[in-house]
């Protein structure tokens, strides 16, 4: 994967769009285990997507936009309504 050839030991924060866009099943599995172990080891992950329900492991805060303004915000025990 990607995040193998990248230096991540000074990562502080990142932002990744769409990230399961085009992605076979079994890569988006991978891919998220990937951000998840990453976001473990302290980094701070913003991600835009709209398939909510594969963030559910690991997803602690929901903002919902709608052109460029958040419009709702909320927890990881209300992300799935989001």
């Amino acid at each position: 994967m990607m995040t193998s050839a990248l230096d991540l030991s000074d990562l502080h924060k990142v932002a990744i769009d769409e990230p399961s866009l085009g992605l076979a099943p079994n890569l988006v599995h991978e891919m998220l285990q990937t951000i998840k172990r990453v976001n473990e080891s302290g980094v701070t992950i913003l991600i835009v997507e709209q398939n909510l329900s594969q963030l559910d492991d690991f997803i602690r805060r929901v903002y919902q936009l709608e052109e460029g303004r958040v419009v709702d915000e909320s927890t990881s025990t209300g992300a799935q309504g989001a």
